[in-house]
């Protein structure tokens, strides 16, 4: 699974864990992350090809995990229910 989100949302959920600093300094510290991980050269960040995406941006936690456990209880039965 590689479980993403759009990167205004990363900013709106860190700034619920981070409220005293300001969303454009947050905005440019998860776009540098990004750009680092996605170009380091030992594993990059990179959704490897057999990865089911799923897009978390407006989930909640648990809507998230249910879209995890969908792909999971896939997986395990076959696709049969």
């Amino acid at each position: 699974i590689f479980l993403d989100a759009d990167p205004m949302e990363r900013v709106r959920r860190r700034a619920g864990e981070q409220p005293d600093v300001p969303p454009g300094e947050l905005a440019a510290q998860i776009a540098e992350r990004d750009e680092r991980d996605r170009h380091r050269t030992q594993s990059p960040l990179a959704q490897a090809p057999d990865a089911i995406y799923i897009d978390s941006t407006g989930l909640t936690p648990e809507q998230v995990e249910e879209a995890i456990l969908k792909v999971v209880r896939t997986r395990i039965s076959n696709g049969k229910e």
